[in-house]
């Protein structure tokens, strides 16, 4: 699987309320520290309400929540349910392009 310059600047698009697709994944990654993990190992959402951020449990999740990383706690976590996440160079373009 290749990616696009279209695949890198969408990305922004999937790191907010994303916890559906994430969901839908099998791989996830985060596009700022470059760790790659199972959807399943994210255990902190925020929730977006009115333009500020709230620490969301798991429990009560909703598909518009917004998963953080499991290593830099950080919210650019992306899916491979409409992304290419896995393919060689995937995160290392979105990372230059929107974290530097």
């Amino acid at each position: 699987m290749t990616y696009s310059q279209a695949d890198v600047l969408s990305a922004f698009d999937h790191f907010e309320r994303n916890w559906g697709e994430l969901q839908r994944s099998r791989h996830a990654a985060c596009t700022m520290c470059l760790t790659e993990f199972s959807p399943q190992e994210v255990t902190k959402l925020y929730r977006f309400e009115e333009g500020i951020a709230y620490e969301q449990p798991l429990s009560g999740a909703l598909g518009t929540d917004t998963a953080r990383c499991p290593k830099c706690d950080l919210p650019y976590v992306v899916g491979d349910a409409e992304l290419p996440v896995t393919t060689p160079g995937y995160l290392n373009a979105v990372h230059k392009h929107w974290h530097t």
